[in-house]
């Protein structure tokens, strides 16, 4: 990208003239429809993995991307221990339940499977939260640039502009 602004500004006839940036009102205004381009894409890239993954969408109906939960999890599962209170507590009525339909031992498997599918659907949860956060912030940032456009002068009714 550089390389294509260094070129196209030295060259005598470029293929896209950057000069016409020079008008302030053109330049923030094309700088912010990139940003907004940035912010759009991002909203439509997590929106479907959010319905897909949280609220049970199908792929065909959400669309599909892969997306890594790890930071929140890892945090998450320094949590779910047997010396945990709360975890104790969600295991042991888990795996009560699961002990009237199963033996003991395959009771015991499906609570922890139970207990990793919440943890991998909270750190989901945290990590979207993380995400469209960080969108409304860019978002916010953009404000200050509005007050670098000029005031355009008025035209008379009818004056033909070209």
């Amino acid at each position: 990208m550089v390389a294509f602004i260094g070129h196209e500004l030295r060259v005598q006839h470029p293929l896209v003239d950057l000069k016409v940036l020079r008008d302030r009102n053109l330049a923030v205004g094309t700088f912010l429809i990139g940003v907004i381009g940035v912010i759009i894409y991002g909203t439509t890239t997590l929106l479907p993995l959010f319905l897909q993954d949280l609220l049970g969408y199908t792929a065909y109906n959400s669309g599909f991307a892969p997306r890594y939960w790890g930071s929140h999890q890892d945090v998450m599962a320094a949590h779910m221990t047997p010396y945990d209170p709360p975890f104790r507590n969600l295991f042991s009525q888990l795996r009560q339940f699961l002990a009237l339909h199963t033996r003991l031992a395959s009771a015991t498997q499906r609570a922890y499977g139970i207990m990793y599918g919440i943890l991998h659907q909270q750190a989901m949860l945290l990590s979207f939260v993380d995400d469209f956060r960080l969108l409304a912030v860019l978002t916010l940032c953009c404000l200050p640039f509005l007050v670098l456009f000029r005031k355009g002068e008025l035209r008379k009714r009818g004056m033909m502009t070209h």
